[in-house]
């Protein structure tokens, strides 16, 4: 429904207050790696603001840990990491893609054909993915946006009771929510492990400085001790 005399319908101010939300800005100004250009198309309001919230925060902590990581930590302590962050990605996308085969199912018995639809706007925005865990991540924002409406429209058949819908709805949110927060939780790891490998190295780069210092003004006063006893000859042959 895009048009009604009985009701003001969204025109697209939807979209602009919730990407005009500052909380919902990652900074992305290290950020200097190619990215491949996609264009969201997500009508749900759980899918649209999960997207604003967790996509480029999420892209952020793994550009982080998977280049800035290497720069410092051994190669296979990042590769656990980017292996861990897979795992969860497969497991969320076989919960979701179950979700949506359960909904599926479920319409094909009760024989409904036309799915509940959104009328705002679908958010439409270019973006640019930045990683393999980027484009994985994007596919399942919009797996999300796919299940939402199914559940609504059980709903709105009373097929499964509000309660339901919102248990699932919620289950589904935090699935993907999940995702976004194990990737930074490892960041900020990564980060703490970075910042004790600086610490040790500037440690070992004190001491070799004390150890240098040392050792001239060893050689100084050794230096200086020969000066003063050829000194103390001197004035002994007076």
């Amino acid at each position: 429904m895009n048009t009604t005399r009985l009701a003001v319908i969204d025109t697209g101010q939807v979209n602009e207050r919730i990407l005009n939300k500052d909380e919902y800005r990652a900074d992305f100004r290290k950020v200097e790696g190619a990215s491949l250009k996609r264009t969201t198309h997500l009508s749900s309001p759980h899918a649209k603001r999960m997207f604003a919230r967790c996509f480029y925060s999420f892209q952020a902590s793994m550009y982080f840990i998977s280049q800035l990581g290497r720069a410092k930590l051994d190669h296979e302590v990042v590769e656990r990491i980017e292996q861990n962050i897979r795992e969860a990605l497969d497991a969320a996308t076989d919960e979701i893609n179950k979700a949506i085969d359960q909904a599926e199912a479920l319409l094909k018995h009760h024989n409904i054909e036309t799915l509940a639809s959104y009328d705002t706007v679908p958010l439409q925005e270019q973006i640019g993915i930045t990683s393999s865990f980027g484009r994985r991540y994007f596919d399942l924002m919009h797996k999300l946006d796919i299940v939402m409406p199914m559940m609504e429209t059980l709903a709105i058949e009373e097929i499964i009771s509000e309660r339901e819908l919102e248990t699932r709805r919620s289950l589904y949110k935090r699935v993907v929510l999940s995702i976004s927060t194990k990737a930074r939780n490892l960041w900020m790891g990564v980060r703490r492990r970075m910042n004790e490998r600086d610490a040790r190295l500037g440690v070992i780069v004190s001491f070799l400085q004390i150890d240098t210092l040392t050792h001239k003004n060893s050689n100084r006063d050794k230096h200086l001790q020969n000066r003063l006893s050829r000194t103390r000859c001197a004035f002994g042959a007076d």
